[in-house]
């Protein structure tokens, strides 16, 4: 992450911060034997809290076959954690001020936080996942909150990036690597860390965009606000098909879910939208009618069989790519290790025959461990991506692949260039990366030493008797030269080539 950024956004005297009775109510709830009498009294000092509490959970969201009327009765009929998430989720709404002439789209931002909440949730109820259900809803309304952090801080600056998205939220992530070297996920769970949220909230908020790189315990809750996204894309998008199926197989892929409960929550979520926009005081714009819109995209998809047998293939391969899963490292959104391997292979197979070198470079972070025990796993999170952004920078403009093999081991593939040529450059890409680790590293008071890093490159040499002739004994030399590196006590450079004949 851009540590100087991440300084300025902190302070910024104009992000939301949270009131005080959402402080107080996180207070009391984090001990668990809270009174609830205690709470209820803490939440009925502000009226208008209260009211709109009662509205929320007296609506056909919640479905409660009793009325509540007052908020001991909502804590004992519905438990601790519904309520404690709409006190948090009315706080935030109304601490960020909407009344700003910044250009930026509000009615657009709180729809996706809105219906990704709605439909995260009412995955989790279908799928039995009632624990976690209320943290599904809030860590969806939150997810984006990083995107209010950058916009507070950086104005017009920030607006550009979102405006060169043409309003695909897929690509927000991506421009904003490329223009601030940090992204609204890692922002927005800094931002709840901050505020004292617990995990189960930052967490998904860092991991909305992949959740399969969540640790295992809040794979749950960031996997269904992942599903929310499809669904408020399947609600919203012009050509809703695509959306819609990618709902529909991650639903039985990560819940187990038929494609009729995949249904029946989507319908539950679809038709409290409009409610929720009124309870919450939000202007979120108009939505697909439910039933047509379900009619129109299962005509879409038997049109697309039928007339493209082939179809589904690839936007299998499409939605795999997405969700994080098979090829593609679901942290970093690089190729895995399978993707590398398929990419080696081909890259070897397209320049056989030719006077054109490859040069496979493998770089090896020791440490990450030592960081995630002291500083936790969105530190060395960090570390690792500021290693990622330094080698897609430097490299990729050169044609290269850069791939995540390995939990702290990156490969990469660039074909056109030797090792000779190359040594050079991943000693810059060192000195760069040490600077910036040595940066996030500080801000949890651990030494520089704790990371290393190790650079082992080996590559082809045509016309030179010896050299590497099939991929794997490129990839073997390339292995050799890291663990020489590494032997030499890392934060260094090998190379590996083949001799030349006596």
């Amino acid at each position: 992450m851009n540590t100087e950024l991440l300084d300025e956004i902190l302070a910024c005297q104009s992000l939301p911060s949270l009131p005080a009775i959402a402080v107080q109510v996180l207070e009391l709830t984090s001990d668990q034997n809270v009174s609830m009498d205690e709470l209820a009294e803490l939440i009925q000092t502000d009226q208008a809290m209260a009211a709109k509490i009662l509205r929320t959970v007296n609506s056909s969201f919640y479905a409660l076959r009793e009325r509540c009327t007052t908020i001991r009765k909502a804590l004992v009929m519905l438990g601790l954690s519904p309520v404690k998430s709409l006190v948090l989720g009315f706080s935030l709404v109304n601490s960020i001020d909407m009344d700003e002439d910044t250009g930026f789209d509000y009615s657009a931002y709180w729809r996706r936080g809105l219906y990704t909440a709605a439909a995260a949730k009412s995955v989790a109820d279908i799928a039995g996942q009632k624990e976690t259900a209320d943290e599904c809803f809030l860590s969806g309304l939150l997810q984006d909150i990083g995107m209010i952090a950058l916009l507070q801080t950086l104005g017009d600056r920030y607006l550009d990036i979102v405006r060169s998205t043409d309003g695909d939220h897929s690509k927000l992530v991506v421009a904003e690597l490329d223009e601030l070297e940090a992204q609204h996920p890692d922002i927005g769970a800094t931002l709840a860390e901050r505020w004292r949220l617990p995990e189960e909230l930052t967490v998904p908020i860092k991991y909305h965009e992949r959740p399969g790189a969540a640790p295992e315990e809040h794979q749950t809750i960031s996997r269904a606000v992942a599903i929310g996204n499809m669904a408020h894309d399947a609600l919203t998008n012009a050509e809703p098909a695509p959306a819609l199926r990618k709902y529909y197989k991650a639903c039985e892929r990560w819940f187990g879910l038929s494609e009729a409960d995949a249904e029946s929550a989507f319908r539950r979520f679809a038709e409290s939208v409009e409610e929720l926009s009124d309870l919450f005081n939000l202007e979120t714009g108009k939505s697909h009618d439910t039933n047509t819109l379900l009619q129109e995209a299962e005509a879409s998809l038997i049109r697309i069989a039928e007339e493209e047998p082939h179809a589904t293939a690839r936007n299998d391969q499409l939605h795999t790519l997405l969700v994080g899963e098979e090829l593609n490292d679901p942290l970093t959104g690089l190729l895995g290790a399978k993707g590398f391997a398929e990419a080696l292979s081909s890259t070897f197979a397209a320049v056989a025959g030719t006077d054109e070198p490859i040069t496979v470079t493998q770089v090896v972070i020791d440490g990450l461990d030592t960081v995630q025990e002291r500083a936790g796993v969105l530190a060395s999170d960090a570390v690792l991506i500021r290693a990622v952004v330094f080698l897609q920078q430097m490299f990729e403009p050169m044609g290269a692949i850069v791939c995540r093999v390995g939990s702290s081991i990156m490969s990469v593939i660039i074909p056109g260039s030797d090792s000779r040529q190359l040594a050079g450059e991943f000693e810059q890409f060192r000195v760069r990366f040490d600077a910036s680790s040595a940066q996030i590293l500080a801000l949890s008071e651990i030494s520089r030493s704790a990371i290393k890093v190790s650079v082992g490159l080996a590559s082809t040499r045509p016309g030179v008797e010896g050299q590497m002739k099939t991929h794997d004994a490129l990839l073997a030399a390339a292995t050799k030269a890291v663990q020489a590196a590494r032997t030499a006590g890392g934060d260094c450079t090998k190379t590996f080539a083949a001799r030349s004949a006596a």
